[in-house]
């Protein structure tokens, strides 16, 4: 769940400003980083800084056009150029920008708002039926996703909503953290690795009111669960979802 908190910040702004939103899977290989970036073509990157050195090597990065690094960078200047040697023979320039800096500066220019029936999303499917491959979702197709949740799970700002499961996947995204961004509910995460008592003691001390878990999970907490007594009177949950295996 490595940099789980600051995907909700980077991924609706670029949405929003009408961008084409690919997650990658941090831990996976140059190989798998290769296959996608040749057939989607990215311009621009937010990784930490390992994740960004390795993605360099990768010979498709050389559609990258921006890198915003998260954490500490072997670039001294707050924005530089950086060589990348994609292929033998080839060399591109790449505009590192600090994720604090990129934070802090406005748009450029006003973009208009993007069609519903634009692209918003590239995500991956789990490749239960061959290899994974990139799922076209568009902006119409998460607000309507949005509208079918709401109308069954009802967040308010005044939830506490747990989110277990990567952001970078559909279900975090479309279950825990755009729901939560769109009541103006609070979303809490938990770093992983996690113990069962540590999960407990996050649901019991934050006060959470709906929790997006996976079968595992659920059934640790089930059998944990009627050994311990909250110790702050009774569970303020209200909402517990699962998602299924296929």
């Amino acid at each position: 769940m490595r940099q789980q908190r600051r995907v909700h910040r980077g991924l609706p702004r670029h949405a929003v400003a009408g961008g084409v939103v690919l997650p990658l899977e941090p831990f996976g290989s140059v190989h798998e980083w290769q296959h996608v970036l040749a057939r989607c073509a990215a311009r621009h990157v937010v990784a930490d800084t390992a994740t960004w050195e390795k993605l360099a090597t990768v010979p498709a990065a050389a559609s990258l056009r921006t890198a915003i690094v998260l954490g500490e960078t072997a670039v001294p200047q707050a924005r530089a150029n950086v060589d990348v040697l994609p292929r033998p023979r080839a060399r591109h320039h790449v505009d590192v920008v600090p994720w604090s800096r990129w934070l802090s500066e406005p748009p450029t220019e006003h973009e208009p708002a993007p069609c519903d029936t634009n692209t918003a999303l590239l995500v991956a499917s789990s490749g239960s039926l061959g290899t994974p491959k990139q799922i076209v979702l568009s902006h119409r197709n998460l607000l309507s996703n949005l509208d079918q949740i709401d109308a069954v799970h009802h967040l308010t700002k005044r939830d506490v909503v747990l989110g277990l499961t990567p952001f970078r996947h559909i279900y975090g995204m479309q279950m825990a953290m755009n729901p939560s961004l769109r009541a103006g509910a609070k979303l809490v995460t938990v770093d992983s690795p996690f113990t069962v008592d540590d999960l407990l003691e996050v649901i019991e001390t934050r006060r959470i009111t709906v929790a997006y878990l996976v079968p595992s999970v659920l059934t640790e907490l089930a059998l944990r669960g009627g050994h311990r007594r909250p110790r702050r009177g009774q569970p303020a949950t209200r909402v517990l979802r699962c998602r299924t295996t296929a």
